[in-house]
C-alpha cells in the first residue's frame, strides 16, 4: 500500500529484486513502492562509490546494506534489537564492514 497525496491509500505491487538492484545503482525509488525487501519499506541513505555498498535505513530501526557486484548483488539486513554472536545489538557498521568485505572479496574473485 502506498499513499495518495490526498491521504488515500491504493495497493500496487512490487518486484522486491528490481527494489534491491535500483537501490544498488544509486536510485533512491527504484519502483513506484520505493524501496522493498521482505515486505518491509527501506529508506535510500546514501552510496559508497569506493566500496560500491548502498546504505538503507528502515522505520522502527534497523536498515540494510547492499554490496554491488558484477552479476549480483550482497544484502545484509541488520535490527537495531537484535543481539549480534559476539554481544551487542546489530548496527549498521558491523553490517556495513561484513557486506563490504564479502562484496570485496567476490569482487576479486570474478563475481
Amino acid at each position: 500500500m502506498i499513499e495518495n497525496d490526498d491521504g488515500s491509500k491504493r495497493e500496487v505491487l512490487c518486484n522486491e529484486f528490481k527494489c534491491v538492484i535500483g537501490a544498488a545503482l544509486g536510485r533512491r525509488n527504484p519502483t513506484e513502492a520505493g524501496i522493498r525487501m521482505g515486505k518491509e519499506k527501506f529508506l535510500f541513505v546514501k552510496q559508497e562509490a569506493d566500496t560500491q555498498s548502498t546504505y538503507l535505513s528502515r522505520t522502527g530501526g534497523g536498515g540494510a546494506v547492499i554490496a554491488k557486484l558484477k552479476d549480483g548483488v550482497v544484502i545484509g539486513i541488520w535490527h537495531k534489537d537484535l543481539v549480534m554472536s559476539k554481544g551487542g545489538n546489530q548496527n549498521m557498521s558491523d553490517c556495513a564492514m561484513n557486506v563490504e568485505k564479502l562484496g570485496t572479496f567476490l569482487r576479486e574473485a570474478g563475481y
